[in-house]
């Protein structure tokens, strides 16, 4: 079976050769996720064995979650558009770009082989094949996720969920919960991992998946992460190194939205794919390295609200 890579680094990415710290891992003293908190994005890229990201934001300017919260507040209860169909988006759209990423990296033989069949073959089987684990958290960040876990079932990829928090910690009756619902009755299997040590219990299923899907933490987070969930990312940052797809919905978890710091250990993923605006987090060192490739993904807000929140963020004066 094909493995998707990595996406690619940037055209004006720093060359970068095999240093010390690769020979290092090669050897096996690596240091732990929570070490690699503290050092210097050059010296997390030369671990890696990578060159040190460059990344260029659009001429956009990255808002505030509050911001953010706002504008999704605003289209809720002032336009109307209802808080699931957001969700429904952003999952989508997600789903889509993963799509995109895995069958970039397909041979072209393959892809022709999938594309001789009929239509609805070619558009139900096109991730035949590929693993995907998505994990997922209690709030809309886990519920996006089950959306996306939706969607790639439907393209053909065998799908499994982990969902870390107890069940009781997804208010009833919520997006989230709904969302999780319909998975469950579409047969996709979801695994109740709320301690350390059933997480670990996984390890083999993490390594056997093709695409990574973090879904646990969104903007909202503000707090250092505990366990499982860092147990969880160490995992899925291992699983990276071994050349897994990692995808982050919004933003990597642990990562902080606003200031970039990270919450005690944070998900490195080769794609992430933000909401709406970019995330002030992207602008900084550490969120550039631990958001790797991000894709803006439109879920559907109003242009006006959206519009309105750059104008003010190009225009401090104006509001965040």
């Amino acid at each position: 079976m094909t493995k998707p890579e990595k996406p690619e680094q940037p055209a004006d990415a720093d060359d970068g050769g095999t240093s010390e710290a690769s020979d290092e891992s090669a050897a096996g003293n690596v240091p732990s996720w929570e070490q690699m908190q503290q050092m210097p994005v050059h010296e997390l890229a030369k671990l890696a064995g990578e060159e040190a990201p460059r990344f260029k934001l659009p001429p956009d300017p990255p808002l505030s979650r509050e911001t953010i919260r706002r504008v999704e507040r605003e289209a809720i209860e002032q336009w109307g558009i209802p808080s699931r169909l957001l969700m429904e988006s952003a999952g989508r759209m997600t789903a889509e770009a993963i799509r995109k990423a895995v069958l970039a990296n397909q041979p072209t033989g393959q892809q022709a082989l999938v594309q001789r069949g009929s239509v609805e073959r070619y558009i139900c089987e096109q991730l035949q094949g590929y693993g995907v684990l998505v994990v997922a958290g209690a709030g809309n960040n886990g519920g996006d996720g089950f959306v996306v876990a939706r969607y790639l079932q439907s393209l053909g990829a065998d799908v499994i969920v982990w969902l870390l928090p107890p069940r009781d910690q997804i208010r009833e009756g919520s997006d989230p919960a709904e969302n999780l619902a319909l998975l469950e009755r579409l047969g996709v299997p979801v695994l109740e991992l709320s301690d350390t040590e059933a997480v670990k219990s996984q390890e083999e299923m993490i390594r056997n998946a093709d695409v990574i899907v973090d879904a646990m933490f969104g903007t909202g987070l503000s707090r250092e992460l505990g366990e499982p969930y860092r147990s969880a990312i160490s995992m899925i940052n291992d699983a990276y190194l071994l050349g897994k797809l990692n995808v982050a919905v919004d933003i990597p978890s642990g990562l902080d939205a606003d200031t970039g710091e990270i919450h005690g250990i944070a998900v490195r993923a080769g794609l992430t794919c933000t909401f709406a605006a970019m995330k002030k987090a992207f602008a900084t060192e550490l969120g550039r390295f631990y958001g790797g490739q991000v894709e803006l993904i439109d879920i559907g807000l109003p242009r006006d609200l959206v519009a309105d929140a750059l104008h003010a963020g190009l225009n401090p004066q104006m509001g965040p």
